[in-house]
């Protein structure tokens, strides 16, 4: 190979590596949570309507 095939190929290959690492990240951001509790006044006591 010559020296611009192997300069080619690299930058190629990083590209290729940057991209595949882009799309990971943009897939390990996709969320699903849920949340759960009580809602308590100064009281304690639970505050209707405002539960799970």
């Amino acid at each position: 190979m010559s020296k611009i095939n192997v300069d080619c190929f690299r930058k190629f290959f990083l590209l290729v590596i940057l991209v595949v690492a882009s799309i990971i990240q943009v897939i390990a951001q996709e969320g699903s949570a849920t949340l759960r509790g009580e809602v308590l006044d100064p009281s304690g006591a639970v505050v209707p309507g405002c539960g799970t």
